[in-house]
């Protein structure tokens, strides 16, 4: 299981590098609806090894006709959003090493 601590970071500030150093201690970065669906975010979460949590009903993500999501980020409904905690914490260090991996291998690509 994962410690609570270890699944949630908040910058307290606007800084960009401050916050791209939250991204990089991050386990899980959550992905919001936006106007531009996150995409600015995706890209740094991916950048910075952080598993995105993509958490859009609607959200059609890029590359997935070659790109296999399901190995590397979390999707959730957003009714259960209020439960991301829990179902975050799920997830077995195992599990989370081989999504980082493949977050890697998108980083790369």
């Amino acid at each position: 299981m994962v410690e609570s601590s270890a699944v949630v970071s908040v910058a307290s500030s606007s800084s960009t590098s401050q916050f791209l150093q939250v991204l990089q201690k991050g386990v899980f970065c959550l992905i919001l609806p936006t106007a531009r669906l996150g995409q600015s975010l995706l890209v740094d979460a991916i950048q910075s090894g952080c598993i995105p949590v993509f958490a859009c009903d609607t959200y059609i993500l890029p590359f997935s006709e070659v790109l296999d999501w399901t190995r590397a980020s979390v999707s959730i409904r957003e009714n259960l959003l209020p439960d991301v905690l829990n179902i975050l914490k799920k997830f077995t260090p195992k599990q989370i090493n081989g999504m980082k991996q493949q977050v890697r291998a998108f980083a790369c690509t």
